[in-house]
């Protein structure tokens, strides 16, 4: 007999929760594609990007992409990583995209048009990849069409055609059995037919959906159940067009119409006898676009801007993303697909970890500066601003309190060395301050002139192990040698060097200082390195915009920048970079906040979510892996703007600290608000972190765990042993799952944000024995 032990370990907490003073669940996304590389100027739309959930919770994106010559590719999570791979190089363009998913198959399937016939192609995933794409159906006269798929990966595929009658229209299901498509007539419905969908329930049960109309009537929506070999066509009473059909918590199916123009949603069981009653949910009078069902019965709904949900039966509305596919999976969280611009992302509710924003002061006369957030030795922030007088704000027993600074001017930056001594450089004015013997801020000048526009541009400054300032700045505005410098001060001595040349709108520059103590900055121009005869050009850019710039223990290069309105990331070393595009942001705002937390690169800027300045949000983004995920700070907000003005500091620990404004008209001026907010990690908690032991359909036997690829406070390792003699450490759990090597049968899975360790045991192993085990210094 095979005999298995499993032994469990108690451990810290390694599971991160909304802790005290967040705000709940809010939401995270991660862009996937973007076609504005695109060679034509087609968009993505419902059909041309497609989501399923593969063995009830990894979601699996198919999307089409234009780059090049037209194909489909997939995305997947895993290893910690996003994968983006090439399914089919397509021969021609397509209309429309379908995916579905029973367990781990896969069928896609795409249509098209060629010679006024309308072909449906599908192909499956098996063990040795996606099989050759098969004709499904071709014909001059179908027009929509469905895909679902059985238990057991079988898909079927919907579809209509002109009937044989006058204005009529025939419904046909084609299913995959065996090797072979077959053609089932399932009615005639008097009418055209625009949108259809199909629905596999457990057991098989087929729904299908459809609003007809005709010349003389407004949509009516129809459903069409099989009993026995008979198809009988029931009336979807007060649910007009077709928005979503989708499953309950045990299957049965559920339809959202809309009864006609400016009414709300209605929400319908299709009961087998007809008798289901529509009931009215808040929502726009437009469509429904998907919807899904937790199994608790929770259900969320997608509509053009808006988030319809069922949560104990209370029907609500809220804002979202703009998503236009929704999926829940199997432990009850919700996934989806939308468009953002030309941005496809993938979006889902998770735990919020930043705290509630804390107001610390309100300027009713006009507009604030916020000029710099730093760390002291001790990891406190300490927030410096302008209001008719420069202030630091500081947190004392949870509380903010206030004090001047005798500096005369907005604009200076601060920073601590590493024995708390406060240093500050204004690069306005090309003034550097630090505190003399009485305890107040002395200031001098840079030995060169400095010409700026204003004290609203970035400047940078840091300091080194040595206590020395390295500032950068810009100057000659308006002449020909306008440029940007750079200097380091070596006791009461100033070096200064140019950096590059540059025009009057390059006036902003980030400055990092690698582990070996080497200088790096980034420009308008691009990225620079200081040499030992001057300033090497790394990485040429143009146009580059409120720069962030950082550099891990690695040597690892991280930089973000705008252009033209969108936020773009650059990550490399030893002469390789790569430069990707992570968000669209307010082309109005004026500052980003990048800070380095330990080696990953962490961003906070506003998005505007309908881009006409009423709906906007702070936004976190992080370098997890290979790619970057975001999460809102702040709800969504209506006419009030945040984060023209935006600061970010990072602990030792990884925690983070923002500072920033938020704008509000108030008649004939305007008030400025100055807030901050942390996300600090969870303190550890003894708590019962569980494998889980299962069988895979091969006979091994498999150890299963949820994680998440959040920073943990106390790392774990991952162990294994065939006898308990000794130990073999397979994987370290900590930050980023991507930076360790997987040994053979070890697997991590899941989405951006949630992750599953799965562990397959050496095949044909009588017994195994796996345990958690802290991390030893």
């Amino acid at each position: 007999m095979i005999r298995l032990h499993l032994i469990i370990l108690t451990l810290f907490s390694l599971i991160l929760q909304a802790h005290a003073g967040s705000s709940g669940m809010t939401w995270g996304s991660e862009t996937l594609a973007d076609k504005t590389t695109w060679t034509n100027s087609a968009s993505y739309s419902g059909d041309w990007a497609r989501m399923v959930l593969t063995e009830g919770r990894n979601p699996f994106v198919v999307y089409l992409d234009r780059t090049a010559a037209p194909c489909l590719r997939s995305v997947v999570w895993e290893n910690g990583n996003r994968r983006d791979d090439l399914m089919f190089t397509l021969p021609t363009e397509i209309d429309t995209l379908r995916v579905v998913s029973s367990g781990s198959h896969i069928a896609v399937a795409w249509a098209y048009y060629s010679n006024t016939y309308r072909t449906i192609l599908c192909s499956r995933r098996t063990a040795t990849g996606w099989t050759t794409p098969e004709i499904v159906f071709s014909n001059s006269l179908s027009t929509s069409w469905d895909l679902a798929m059985t238990s057991d990966g079988e898909p079927f595929v919907v579809v209509t055609k002109d009937g044989t009658g006058f204005g009529s229209t025939q419904v046909k299901l084609l299913k995959h059995q065996g090797s072979a498509w077959t053609e089932e007539n399932v009615l005639q419905q008097t009418g055209s037919i625009g949108k259809i969908a199909l629905l596999v329930s457990p057991g098989d049960a087929v729904t299908i959906a459809w609003a007809s109309v005709t010349d003389q009537n407004a949509a009516q929506a129809y459903y069409a159940v099989k009993a026995g070999s008979q198809w009988t066509r029931l009336a979807a009473t007060g649910a007009g067009t077709l928005g979503a059909l989708f499953a309950g918590p045990s299957g049965e199916p559920y339809l959202i119409g809309t009864p006609g123009m400016n009414y709300p949603p209605v929400f319908l069981p299709l009961l087998p006898d007809g008798s289901g009653v529509a009931v009215p949910i808040p929502g726009d009078n437009l469509d429904v676009s998907s919807a899904a069902t937790a199994p608790d019965g929770t259900i969320r709904a997608t509509q053009l801007g808006n988030l319809i949900s069922r949560i104990n039966g209370v029907w609500s509305i809220s804002p979202c993303p703009s998503s236009y596919q929704v999926l829940a999976d199997a432990d009850g969280a919700f996934h989806l697909l939308g468009q953002d611009q030309s941005l496809l992302r993938y979006e889902t509710l998770i735990p919020q970890t930043w705290d509630t924003p804390e107001d610390l002061t309100t300027y009713e006369q006009g507009s604030a500066t916020l000029d710099s957030l730093a760390l002291d030795p001790a990891g406190d922030p300490k927030l410096f601003a302008w209001l008719t007088s420069e202030l630091k704000f500081s947190k004392t027993g949870g509380l903010w309190q206030s004090a001047v600074v005798d500096l005369p001017s907005p604009g200076w930056n601060y920073a601590y060395d590493n024995l708390g001594v406060l240093q500050a450089f204004n690069g306005a004015t090309g003034k550097y301050a630090t505190p003399g013997s009485d305890g107040k801020m002395q200031i001098s000048s840079l030995p060169v002139s400095v010409t700026s526009s204003s004290s609203d541009n970035v400047y940078a400054l840091a300091i080194d192990g040595a206590k020395r300032p390295h500032v950068g700045f810009y100057t000659g505005m308006g002449t020909s040698s306008a440029a940007i410098m750079y200097a380091v001060k070596t006791g009461s001595t100033w070096t200064v060097e140019t950096v590059t040349s540059t025009g009057s709108s390059g006036q902003q520059c980030a400055l990092a200082l690698d582990p070996g103590g080497v200088s790096w900055m980034f420009t308008e121009k691009g990225l620079f390195r200081r040499g030992a005869s001057g300033w090497v050009h790394e990485y040429a850019a143009t146009n580059c915009k409120i720069p962030g710039l950082g550099i891990a223990s690695d040597g690892m290069v991280h930089a973000v920048f705008c252009n033209n309105g969108w936020l773009y990331s650059l990550a490399g070393k030893n002469g390789s970079y790569t430069l990707g595009k992570l968000d669209y942001v307010d082309v109005l705002s004026t500052q980003i906040g990048f800070a380095m937390a330990g080696n990953r690169p962490m961003v906070i800027y506003r998005r505007l979510l309908d881009y006409g300045l009423t709906r906007n949000v702070l936004v976190h983004a992080e370098k997890v892996g290979n790619r970057w995920r975001q999460r809102f700070i702040t709800p969504v907000a209506n006419n009030t703007k945040f984060g023209s003005q935006i600061k970010l500091a990072a602990d030792s620990r990884g925690g983070l600290t923002l500072a920033a404004t938020r704008n509000e008209t108030r008649g004939s001026y305007s008030r400025t608000t100055l807030l901050a907010c942390h996300n600090s990690l969870p303190d550890p908690e003894p708590a019962a972190l569980a494998l889980l032991l299962s069988v895979t359909p091969e006979g091994r036997h498999r150890f299963s765990m949820n994680l998440d690829t959040a920073p943990y406070w106390r790392p774990i390792v991952l162990q294994s042993s065939p006898d308990l003699s000794a130990w073999t450490s397979l994987f370290r759990i900590g930050a980023d799952f991507a930076s360790f090597p997987l040994v053979e049968g070890l697997s991590i899975r899941g989405d951006a944000f949630r992750t599953g360790l799965i562990f397959d045991a050496p095949a044909g192993a009588a017994h195994h024995f796996m345990r958690l085990a802290p991390v030893t210094p």
